[in-house]
């Protein structure tokens, strides 16, 4: 493909009860759901830990590799025993993300902010790719002045 490039769509919504989680007063428990378009390259490793969200200047990392969250209808991103698409699993179990595919799926942040003044969601890969995160372009080719922590 003459010009690679990842696309990441994201939509947030939280929550004070999940399953057998709930929040701490004062904070939410923030699903975040994500959709992770590979457009030329091959091999794209999705890590759990690899995704965080700016909220209100504080980052919050993701450091769970897994959640059920089922009782609210979502499907976790990095779960990779609910992958329909073989092309998309290695043997050790780890995600990798083939060109042309598409991966939907959820994150759980627990125990952000209630009041949430300003979010961004934020991949710590974006600079190494020609990255748009939420229509905000990152990495090659990047001429934007709102770069990733």
């Amino acid at each position: 493909m003459e010009n690679p490039h990842i696309k990441i769509t994201t939509t947030a919504s939280a929550y004070d009860k999940i399953g057998d989680i709930t929040a701490e007063p004062g904070r939410t428990l923030l699903v975040v759901d994500v959709i992770l378009e590979d457009n030329g390259y091959n091999d794209l490793l999705i890590a759990p830990g690899d995704f965080s969200v700016k909220i209100n200047d504080a980052i919050y990392h993701h450091d769970i590799a897994w959640h059920n969250l089922k009782s609210i209808g979502r499907q976790y991103l990095t779960n990779e025993l609910e992958i329909s698409d073989s092309t998309q699993i290695r043997k050790n179990g780890e995600i990798y993300l083939q060109n042309g595919k598409i991966r939907k799926g959820s994150l759980l942040f627990e125990n952000v902010p209630l009041e949430i003044k300003n979010y961004e969601f934020l991949w710590v890969l974006a600079k190494s790719f020609n990255t748009t995160i939420d229509g905000v372009h990152f990495g090659k080719g990047s001429s934007s002045s709102n770069k990733q922590q």
